[in-house]
């Protein structure tokens, strides 16, 4: 039933029918951390290095925020256009940057599933992570992102 309201909530996001806001994310992002820890609890997830990995890429990207916010003398929690999906905004549409978000988000799992090895898929999908990140920072703004 969650999943349902999730994808229902989505459509009416992308579609300019409703705006999630502050409140909206950070209830999604509730119930998905109680998905994560019922999941362990019913021992559906067989180890907490899974949830590690699945939550790899957002941490990185929190990390990543939060230090370059403070060695450009700036506050961590000040709003800022250095978002990954500000940097996918610049090439892609929005219809287009949840899937390529989300697939960025499942890779250190798959890397997981491919390589059976936890520091293999963390080590790789952090260079990847920076690689595109390096990448769509230095790509020239080719689209009018100014309905964002």
């Amino acid at each position: 039933m969650i999943l349902i309201n999730l994808i229902f909530l989505f459509f009416m996001n992308i579609t300019n029918k409703l705006f999630l806001g502050d409140s909206g994310t950070l209830s999604i992002s509730l119930i998905i951390s109680f998905f994560f820890i019922n999941s362990y609890n019913q021992e559906y997830i067989q180890n907490v290095e899974t949830i590690f990995i699945i939550m790899l890429i957002p941490g990185i990207e929190l990390l990543r925020l939060a230090i370059f916010r403070l060695v450009n003398g700036l506050h961590p929690f000040k709003a800022d256009r250095n978002h990954l999906h500000h940097y996918l905004l610049k090439k892609f549409n929005r219809s287009k940057i949840f899937i390529i978000t989300n697939i960025i988000y499942v890779t250190p799992f798959l890397l997981l599933l491919i390589f059976k090895n936890e520091f293999y898929s963390i080590l790789l999908s952090i260079i990847l992570y920076f690689l595109l990140i390096y990448y769509l920072h230095n790509v020239k703004d080719i689209k009018n992102t100014s309905h964002q």
